[in-house]
């Protein structure tokens, strides 16, 4: 009986841990204070200005960089329409962390032409947690 109460706490334990770790892993866009740091994005070691190459996202994946280095970034939703022109036609997907790795199935679907968005990027200072302005290209 004292083996069967204690694995059972220790489930309970594991379950509540692993929630609290998930919680603390998503990305917010509501509710955060907008932060004035300014954030950048880099393919391949160079800065993109409002434009960006299919062919180097794909191959080297990209890098988001903020201007203040005392600010960490958790995570970010990265889209972009979905080729039809349709307003309601827009792929997204939610990143953990500071980048979209090459060759990752998501940006393997963006075509010339496209606007690519960073948005809802969440920044962490001293463990409160911040948004930064969101960053756009087109996709040449």
């Amino acid at each position: 009986m004292k083996l069967l109460l204690f694995l059972a706490s220790i489930t309970f334990g594991l379950t509540v841990f692993s929630q609290k770790e998930k919680n603390l892993q998503t990305i917010s866009c509501d509710g955060l204070r907008q932060s004035s740091i300014k954030a950048s994005l880099k393919v391949d070691g160079k800065l993109q200005e409002g434009k960006t190459h299919r062919h180097d996202l794909i191959n080297y994946g990209l890098k988001i960089y903020l201007e203040d280095t005392t600010f960490r970034v958790v995570g970010f939703v990265a889209g972009y329409d979905c080729h039809s022109r349709a307003f309601f036609d827009f792929n997204e997907r939610e990143y953990l962390g500071n980048c979209i790795y090459a060759r990752d199935p998501f940006i393997k679907g963006v075509e010339l032409g496209d606007l690519f968005i960073i948005d809802c990027i969440n920044v962490e200072k001293n463990g409160k947690r911040y948004l930064v302005h969101g960053l756009q290209f087109k996709v040449e």
